[in-house]
């Protein structure tokens, strides 16, 4: 696994890179989920097998250290030092949940790095989704003494009793620094709100990828993760549907997952 040292925060990145011909796709794992598990089966399916990608464990996440603070620009700028070191230029950029909005802060902040954007269920507005309001609900020092080993120890005897989900997500976040993961959850719940602002404006393509089983069936059902797709449509925005998926498409349905982002690079 390769790594280098960020140089304005000193502290180490690490990615996987995937070969393959043309220019590499960067692809941004969700919260507390390092970037090979997370996405690796996305990128092994027939879609896109064989395409050159580069999968970083985002700060806080497998081999990447944490940072001093995990707000999306901090995040976007961890991702900007490793496209300036790999000297890979203009990439298309598919992010997924939390990847999804720090390729969107991404392309806010180094719009010279991102060709096209791919969002899968990023959050555009602020509030989070259940998963991140859990995190963030908990002051960080209960979370940090007590709360972090809890919800571990819960997913474990999930995942003991055969649930593949609770399975996953406890490996992701074994591999997870805690202050990090509750540091990310509360940038996410307490998310700049022009983050959708400059997303509507952006004037590069961009795609807005739905699970099939959380997209909004009207304005009312939207959320900060999933929202209407007439809005984002009426901006440009080509929007899409990940068969047989939730909100974790890339776990859910992989095949299906890495078909959409093929057929919008």
């Amino acid at each position: 696994m390769p790594a280098f040292v960020i140089p304005d925060s000193r502290r180490v990145m690490s990615w996987t890179e995937l070969p393959g011909p043309g220019v590499p796709i960067l692809a941004l794992p969700g919260i507390a989920m390092p970037g090979a598990p997370g996405l690796v089966p996305v990128f092994a399916q027939a879609p896109l097998r064989g395409h050159a990608a580069i999968l970083p464990d985002l700060p806080g996440t497998g081999g990447s250290e944490a940072l001093a603070s995990h707000d999306m620009p901090a995040l976007a700028r961890a991702i900007a030092a490793l496209l300036d070191h790999l000297g890979v230029g203009a990439v298309p950029v598919f992010g997924h949940s939390l990847g999804g909005t720090v390729a969107i802060e991404l392309a806010r902040l180094r719009p010279d790095l991102v060709s096209r954007l791919i969002v899968a269920e990023g959050n555009l507005t602020p509030g989070g989704g259940a998963a991140t309001r859990a995190i963030a609900g908990v002051p960080l020092a209960d979370f940090l003494a007590t709360g972090f080993e809890a919800a571990q120890a819960k997913r474990r005897a999930a995942a003991e009793a055969g649930d593949a989900t609770a399975a996953y997500l406890f490996a992701g976040r074994a591999q997870s620094d805690p202050r990090a993961l509750h540091e990310t959850a509360s940038a996410l719940v307490d998310l700049d709100p022009t983050t959708e602002v400059d997303f509507l404006s952006m004037t590069l393509a961009r795609t807005f990828l739905y699970g099939a089983r959380s997209l909004p069936g009207n304005a009312r059902q939207a959320g900060p993760d999933t929202p209407d797709p007439a809005r984002l449509a009426a901006h440009g925005i080509v929007t899409d549907i990940v068969a047989g998926a939730g909100h974790l498409m890339p776990f859910d349905a992989p095949a299906d997952t890495a078909r959409a982002v093929a057929a919008h690079l």
